[in-house]
Protein backbone atom coordinates (compact mmCIF):
# COMPACT_ATOMS: atom_id res chain seq x y z
CA UNK A 1 0.00 0.00 0.00
CA UNK A 2 2.87 2.19 -0.10
CA UNK A 3 4.55 1.33 -3.11
CA UNK A 4 4.30 4.82 -5.25
CA UNK A 5 1.20 4.32 -7.55
CA UNK A 6 -0.68 1.99 -5.52
CA UNK A 7 -3.44 4.22 -5.31
CA UNK A 8 -3.65 4.89 -9.17
CA UNK A 9 -5.58 1.91 -9.99
CA UNK A 10 -8.81 2.63 -7.59
CA UNK A 11 -9.73 -0.75 -8.69
CA UNK A 12 -6.93 -2.71 -7.13
CA UNK A 13 -6.56 -1.01 -4.43
CA UNK A 14 -9.98 -1.49 -3.51
CA UNK A 15 -9.78 -5.14 -3.65
CA UNK A 16 -6.30 -5.01 -1.63
CA UNK A 17 -7.62 -2.85 1.48
CA UNK A 18 -10.90 -4.92 1.40
CA UNK A 19 -8.67 -8.39 1.64
CA UNK A 20 -6.58 -6.74 3.83
CA UNK A 21 -9.50 -5.86 6.33
CA UNK A 22 -10.56 -9.46 6.00
CA UNK A 23 -7.48 -10.59 7.29
CA UNK A 24 -7.37 -8.67 9.54
CA UNK A 25 -10.37 -9.50 11.24
CA UNK A 26 -9.24 -13.15 11.09
CA UNK A 27 -6.19 -12.57 12.74
CA UNK A 28 -7.11 -9.78 15.36
CA UNK A 29 -8.93 -12.07 17.77
CA UNK A 30 -6.39 -14.80 17.99
CA UNK A 31 -3.70 -12.26 18.58
CA UNK A 32 -5.94 -10.65 21.16
CA UNK A 33 -6.72 -14.10 22.63
CA UNK A 34 -2.95 -14.59 22.37
CA UNK A 35 -2.07 -11.46 24.10
CA UNK A 36 -4.15 -12.63 27.00
CA UNK A 37 -3.03 -16.31 27.30
CA UNK A 38 0.27 -14.64 28.42
CA UNK A 39 -1.07 -12.78 30.60
CA UNK A 40 -2.79 -14.85 32.62
CA UNK A 41 0.38 -17.45 32.34
CA UNK A 42 2.29 -14.89 34.07
CA UNK A 43 -0.51 -13.70 36.64
CA UNK A 44 -0.62 -17.46 37.83
CA UNK A 45 3.26 -17.80 37.74
CA UNK A 46 3.34 -14.46 40.29
CA UNK A 47 0.23 -15.94 42.55
CA UNK A 48 1.59 -18.78 43.83
CA UNK A 49 -1.28 -19.32 46.07
CA UNK A 50 -1.06 -16.26 47.76
CA UNK A 51 -4.39 -14.81 47.43
CA UNK A 52 -7.60 -17.09 47.50
CA UNK A 53 -9.82 -14.14 45.83
CA UNK A 54 -7.31 -13.38 43.05
CA UNK A 55 -6.87 -17.19 41.85
CA UNK A 56 -10.16 -17.41 42.02
CA UNK A 57 -10.61 -14.44 39.78
CA UNK A 58 -7.69 -15.62 37.43
CA UNK A 59 -9.59 -18.87 36.81
CA UNK A 60 -12.65 -17.41 35.85
CA UNK A 61 -10.53 -15.26 33.34
CA UNK A 62 -9.25 -18.52 31.81
CA UNK A 63 -12.68 -20.27 31.38
CA UNK A 64 -14.01 -17.17 30.06
CA UNK A 65 -10.75 -17.42 27.56
CA UNK A 66 -11.41 -20.99 27.16
CA UNK A 67 -14.76 -20.24 25.55
CA UNK A 68 -13.77 -16.81 23.47
CA UNK A 69 -11.32 -19.39 21.84
CA UNK A 70 -14.00 -22.41 21.48
CA UNK A 71 -15.88 -19.48 19.40
CA UNK A 72 -13.18 -18.33 17.10
CA UNK A 73 -12.69 -22.22 16.49
CA UNK A 74 -16.63 -22.38 15.25
CA UNK A 75 -16.20 -19.02 13.28
CA UNK A 76 -12.60 -20.24 11.70
CA UNK A 77 -14.67 -23.61 11.09
CA UNK A 78 -16.61 -21.53 9.00
CA UNK A 79 -14.25 -19.35 6.98
CA UNK A 80 -14.40 -21.20 3.38
CA UNK A 81 -14.21 -19.18 -0.01
CA UNK A 82 -18.09 -19.23 0.00
CA UNK A 83 -18.54 -19.29 3.80
CA UNK A 84 -18.96 -15.53 3.37
CA UNK A 85 -22.49 -16.17 1.74
CA UNK A 86 -25.75 -16.94 3.22
CA UNK A 87 -26.69 -20.41 3.02
CA UNK A 88 -30.60 -21.97 2.42
CA UNK A 89 -31.98 -24.59 4.63
CA UNK A 90 -35.49 -26.30 3.46
CA UNK A 91 -37.00 -28.61 5.96
CA UNK A 92 -40.06 -30.97 4.82
CA UNK A 93 -42.25 -33.11 6.88
CA UNK A 94 -43.38 -35.42 4.24
CA UNK A 95 -46.13 -37.63 5.43
CA UNK A 96 -47.13 -38.14 8.73
CA UNK A 97 -49.93 -36.13 9.51
CA UNK A 98 -50.07 -32.96 12.82
CA UNK A 99 -46.94 -35.19 14.32
CA UNK A 100 -44.70 -34.18 11.52
CA UNK A 101 -45.59 -31.17 11.22
CA UNK A 102 -45.03 -30.31 15.21
CA UNK A 103 -41.86 -31.53 14.23
CA UNK A 104 -40.54 -29.74 11.80
CA UNK A 105 -41.72 -26.95 13.90
CA UNK A 106 -39.54 -28.37 16.28
CA UNK A 107 -36.48 -28.45 13.88
CA UNK A 108 -37.26 -25.02 12.51
CA UNK A 109 -37.04 -23.47 16.01
CA UNK A 110 -33.89 -25.16 16.66
CA UNK A 111 -31.85 -24.15 13.83
CA UNK A 112 -33.35 -20.70 13.94
CA UNK A 113 -31.81 -20.46 17.74
CA UNK A 114 -28.70 -21.96 17.19
CA UNK A 115 -28.16 -19.60 14.07
CA UNK A 116 -29.40 -16.29 16.48
CA UNK A 117 -27.18 -17.54 19.03
CA UNK A 118 -23.88 -17.93 17.20
CA UNK A 119 -24.60 -14.45 15.50
CA UNK A 120 -26.11 -15.01 12.23
CA UNK A 121 -29.05 -13.22 10.83
CA UNK A 122 -32.19 -15.50 10.20
CA UNK A 123 -34.86 -14.36 8.16
CA UNK A 124 -37.66 -17.24 6.95
CA UNK A 125 -38.30 -17.10 3.50
CA UNK A 126 -41.67 -19.05 3.20
CA UNK A 127 -43.56 -20.94 5.07
CA UNK A 128 -46.22 -23.91 3.22
CA UNK A 129 -49.14 -24.65 5.17
CA UNK A 130 -46.48 -25.58 8.05
CA UNK A 131 -45.38 -28.42 6.11
CA UNK A 132 -42.39 -26.59 5.02
CA UNK A 133 -40.41 -24.04 6.63
CA UNK A 134 -37.27 -22.44 4.68
CA UNK A 135 -34.92 -21.04 6.50
CA UNK A 136 -32.49 -18.44 5.25
CA UNK A 137 -28.99 -17.96 7.81
CA UNK A 138 -27.23 -14.61 6.93
CA UNK A 139 -23.89 -14.48 8.04
CA UNK A 140 -23.27 -10.80 9.66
Amino acid sequence: MSQEGFWDNSDRSTKVVKELKGLKFSVEPWETASKKLQELKELTGILQSQDSGLISEVALSIEMLSQGVEELEFKTLLDGPFDSRGAILSINSGAGGTESCDWVSMIFRMYSRFAEKHGYAVKTTDILLAKKQALRILRL
